[in-house]
């Protein structure tokens, strides 16, 4: 059966800062090619929930080393930056939509991204 569904975000890597990639297993590693194609998630809540899965969070560390690019599937050109750490995942309005208080949004929790990620669509998401 074919899915009908269609995405609600992309997600890609932008740019790789610091390249430890060598440093990863053979299932990370694959991840990481995976994400350095256009990947799309069917629901915020379907995002979320890998951005906080056991295998991302084995990619990130205490450094950020990683920039992805998160975007509306629907508007390819409303995007943001994010990046992550062990502590926190940062979501910055690179084109100052106004969403987030001075450009970004420091997400500690899956809930705070998932709001965050919800408010930022509900603006750029206008007709």
């Amino acid at each position: 059966m074919v899915n009908t569904t269609i995405p609600v975000l992309t997600l890609v890597i932008k740019s790789i800062i610091d390249d430890c990639v060598n440093e990863y297993n053979r299932d990370e590693k694959v991840l990481i090619r995976t994400l350095s194609m256009l990947c799309s998630f069917n629901s915020v809540e379907d995002f979320c929930s890998f951005i906080y899965s056991k295998k991302f969070n084995n990619l990130v560390n205490e450094d950020v080393w990683v920039v992805f690019e998160l975007g509306s599937y629907k508007y390819h050109e409303k995007t943001l930056e994010l990046t992550a750490t062990l502590e926190e995942v940062v979501l910055i309005d690179k084109l100052e939509t106004g969403c987030f208080k001075d450009g970004f949004v420091r997400c500690k929790s899956e809930k705070v991204l998932f709001d965050s990620i919800n408010s930022w669509l509900s603006l750029v998401l206008i007709d």
